[in-house]
């Protein structure tokens, strides 16, 4: 047993505790303080649990020039089930538990579209604080989350998830970029294009409220808050409708003639606000099926081929180092250096045109007309200041993200001459643009833009973007006459586009390009390895839309494709913005039109002849069978009406017809057909043949034809 002594020192000690325990309750009723920590326990008590809620910032949206949503943010639901029946609402004082389960199933099921007994299954697992309900209850939109939150079921509560929605699917994508939620961030992030170029003014700034909550998360009360402020809203200078067409008739050319790539570019000719880009490789941004980050538009540093002798052209007419007049001889150009030849120029196809002028080598797209433009004509010095003034090979500063800058080859006489039509040095398809405006603007360039504003969430205009004169690289009257020279490319029969891109109701000024790209530091070197493409302005007397439209290595070597889709896309877009005619209606220019060719094959030559006369198609039968077992061009190739077709008859032989008037092009589709071996002299069309017309032919017979 403890002594006496002992126990009354114990007793002591707790009768000191007690009455320092008794002193610090009635210190802490008269104070609201702690007596030994110091600490407000009034205050301790008030802040017990205390939270500190995130209020997110919607992202603010993209829009058209007519106010058409591009981007936008967009929330589905998810149903949360609590199934735990300690959770309590103290604030309304009711259970926040599933507490009828079955009645929760009945009301749920015809709202999700799911069985009762499925729900059930669900509500019925044990030993969870709470449950999702499947595939159905995740993903919901607005109205179907209000239509539940109006069924008061206790214990079915909603989480949200943010995502970027982009209405048009695939549409400028790669211009446009996407938006995509980010971890580390916490919140939606642009990633390419104009979402990321503006991410900044798009994303807002989160609020924060800070909230008292019960045991079981519910908020008892508001303690104080600080309101996000919405992301600004950008609206483009696109145009929706245009960007429609551009996209429709993109699909369907590369549908008929497949491409490893394909971009279309539409610009105000006056303004240089970019109405509609399109780019094949593409994605959908709701999708995210990207193979290509890049935009070609602004990224694509590449040799633009002979759309380049328009501003070769015109700074040699602006420094008054040019005769239009002036005859050259078309056939192959030799380029010496230190009276060496360094490389021998020939135009595309070695096509020869004898003795021309300077003004007809550019209808025709003449290489060597550049090469003897720059030896009797234009100093190598003058025309490298010009693509300085015409801003070549610098970015333009475009408000989308991953421009680049193009490659200046210039430290030779060589590489100068062969920039000159559009190989060695290279340049981005948004800087052609921009040099281009030069021409259909009097003059003045115009810098590329695709922001029209940005405007704040409470509807302030924060920012507008105005046309911008960046350089007046050529007089007014260069402008004009180099208009002028581009409309005969179009308008007149020895020009490249006078086939394919004439319009009926407006004149075009335009400039074919064919350019080889390098494959592993080579030109590649296969039939249809080329940059193809087309620059116009319409109408060409008073320029409201410039187009350009460039393709990599087509299926198809032809231009049916590609001038089916400047038709459509130019009369369209011109129709759409109402401008007037300025082809007069009593005008003999005939339209070529444009059909998708069937296949004949194992078809009657009634029933083709038949076809091919209603759409007044030239065609070529070959042998006198009454059945096709053959066709040049191919089944379902886009041709135009002033194409031949050849149809190759299940005949038991055939007869050589007159080659007279022939191109190059027919010739081989001709002798392909036959199984006919072929020798071509000379350029242009036939006027000569080696075998005789009627001659029956046989596998020992080799024909030769003579063009000029």
């Amino acid at each position: 047993m403890l002594n006496k002594k002992i126990i009354n020192k114990i007793k002591g000690v707790f009768l000191l505790l007690f009455l320092i325990l008794l002193i610090n309750i009635f210190y802490l009723m008269i104070t609201g303080d702690h007596l030994i920590s110091g600490a407000d326990v009034k205050k301790w008590a008030e802040n017990r649990g205390v939270e500190e809620k995130v209020i997110s910032a919607v992202r603010g949206n993209i829009y058209d020039r007519n106010g058409e949503v591009i981007a936008k943010d967009s929330y589905t639901y998810t149903i949360v089930a609590y199934l735990n029946k300690s959770r309590y609402d103290e604030v309304n004082d009711k259970p926040a538990y599933v507490v009828d389960k079955e009645a929760t199933a009945k009301k749920l099921a015809p709202i999700l579209d799911m069985k009762e007994s499925t729900i059930l299954s669900y509500l019925n697992k044990t030993n969870l604080y709470q449950t999702y309900l499947g595939p159905k209850g995740k993903g919901l939109d607005l109205a179907t989350k209000e239509k539940i939150e109006k069924l008061n079921l206790p214990g079915i509560e909603f989480e949200s998830v943010v995502s970027r929605f982009y209405p048009n699917g695939v549409f400028a994508s790669s211009t446009i970029g996407y938006a995509t939620y980010d971890e580390k961030e916490n919140r939606m992030v642009g990633k390419l294009g104009v979402e990321a170029t503006y991410d900044d003014e798009l994303k807002g700034t989160d609020g924060v409220e800070k909230v008292q909550v019960d045991n079981n998360g519910y908020v008892k009360k508001v303690i104080s808050s600080k309101p996000a402020v919405n992301g600004d809203d950008v609206y483009l200078t696109i145009d929706n409708n245009i960007q429609r067409i551009v996209e429709s008739n993109m699909d369907e050319m590369l549908n008929s003639n497949p491409a490893d790539f394909a971009l279309a570019v539409v610009t105000d000719a006056k303004t240089n606000e970019v109405l509609a880009v399109s780019n094949r490789p593409t994605f959908d941004p709701n999708k995210l099926n990207i193979k290509d980050f890049n935009n070609p538009f602004v990224s694509l540093q590449f040799e633009p081929g002979s759309t380049m002798k328009t501003f070769t052209y015109a700074a040699a007419m602006d420094s008054g180092e040019y005769n239009g007049s002036a005859k050259y001889y078309s056939g192959p150009a030799a380029i010496k250096e230190n009276g060496v030849v360094v490389q021998t120029v020939h135009n595309y196809e070695n096509y020869n045109w004898g003795t021309i002028s300077y003004d007809e080598g550019y209808m025709r797209s003449s290489n060597t007309g550049i090469v003897n433009l720059f030896e009797h004509y234009l100093k190598t010095s003058t025309f490298e200041s010009y693509m300085s003034k015409f801003k070549f090979y610098q970015k333009t500063n475009i408000e989308i993200a991953g421009e680049s800058s193009g490659q200046k080859v210039m430290n030779r006489k060589q590489e100068i001459y062969t920039s000159g039509f559009g190989q060695a040095s290279s340049i981005t398809p948004v800087q052609l643009m921009q040099a281009f405006s030069a021409i259909t603007n009097e003059g003045k360039e115009m810098k590329p833009y695709i922001t029209e504003k940005i405007v704040s969430s409470a509807g302030e205009i924060i920012k507008e973007f105005k046309p911008t004169q960046v350089a007046t690289p050529i007089k007014a009257s260069t402008a004009k006459k180099m208009l002028k020279l581009m409309t005969k490319v179009v308008e007149d029969e020895r020009g490249t586009g006078y086939k394919w891109y004439r319009l009926s109701d407006y004149t075009v000024a335009g400039k074919t390009g064919t350019a080889e790209y390098v494959v592993n530091g080579k030109y590649a070197t296969c039939e249809t390895c080329y940059y193809t493409s087309f620059l116009m302005t319409a109408p060409a007397s008073n320029p409201k839309v410039n187009i350009y439209l460039v393709t990599k290595h087509d299926t198809y070597p032809t231009y049916a494709a590609r001038s089916k889709f400047i038709k459509n896309v130019a009369s369209n877009t011109l129709a759409y913005l109402n401008v007037k005619s300025d082809k007069k209606s009593t005008t003999t220019t005939k339209e070529v039109n444009i059909f998708n060719l069937e296949s004949f094959i194992n078809k009657s030559v009634v029933y083709a002849k038949n076809k091919l006369n209603t759409n007044n198609i030239k065609y070529v039968i070959l042998g006198n069978g009454k059945i096709i077992q053959n066709q040049e061009p191919l089944p379902y190739s886009d041709i135009s009406s002033n194409q031949k077709i050849f149809l190759l008859t299940n005949a038991k032989s055939y007869q050589m017809i007159d080659l007279t008037g022939y191109s190059k092009a027919d010739v081989l589709k001709l002798t392909s057909l036959l199984n006919l071996k072929v020798t071509i002299k000379g350029e242009g069309y036939v006027y000569k043949q080696s075998i005789n017309v009627g001659t029956t032919l046989t596998d020992k017979h080799s024909l030769t034809v003579y063009l000029k």
